[in-house]
């Protein structure tokens, strides 16, 4: 398997989200290059114990032209996901704008999950929703560049239409009612 290279930037945010989240064990890597000429996309897999819950796994991106890191909660698929985290940050990239939390946006099929198999997007969420991924709440202040987190949550069209029509709060409430749980 080829060595994993990392700029010093990549390897400070690397070391603020181990460190910030108290992951645990090894972490492994998955790289993606969305196109034959295009740059690699470096995404992180680490575990994350979590009260009542166990164990679960998490990935995330290290930024390569953004200063955004996005954040998923996966059981399964994870080369999927990587590829997914991958193509929000190009798409970040190539718009030259902040995803905004809050904002959704389309998956090219279904999120790889069999839990959430009818997930036609996904909506990016600040890490205070929940307690386990809070630590990434505040930004990152990195040689003078302003690292944010975002938790990237796999959503339905119901959960869009609700979400535009009636705003978060609702959807959060709707979300109670049905016992959805964001971490999956």
């Amino acid at each position: 398997m080829r060595k994993l290279r990392l700029d010093n930037r990549q390897l400070e945010i690397l070391k603020y989200v181990y460190s910030a989240l108290k992951m645990q064990g090894d972490l492994a890597y998955l790289e993606s290059r969305l196109d034959v000429d295009g740059e690699n996309f470096v995404v992180i897999h680490g575990f994350l114990a979590i009260a009542d819950l166990g164990t679960m796994n998490v990935l995330f991106n290290l930024p390569t032209k953004t200063s955004s890191v996005f954040l998923a909660i996966a059981e399964n698929s994870f080369a999927e996901v990587a590829r997914i985290l991958a193509n929000v940050e190009d798409y970040q990239r190539a718009t030259g704008r902040r995803i905004a939390y809050g904002e959704t946006m389309d998956l090219d099929g279904t999120w790889p999950s069999l839990l959430a198999q009818e997930a036609s997007a996904l909506i990016f969420l600040p890490c205070s929703v929940s307690l386990d991924l809070e630590p990434l709440t505040d930004d990152f202040l990195l040689d003078d560049e302003t690292v944010t987190f975002a938790l990237a949550v796999p959503v339905t069209d119901d959960d869009i239409r609700i979400r535009h029509e009636q705003g978060l709060d609702v959807l959060f409430s709707t979300w109670d009612e049905v016992g959805k749980d964001i971490m999956i």
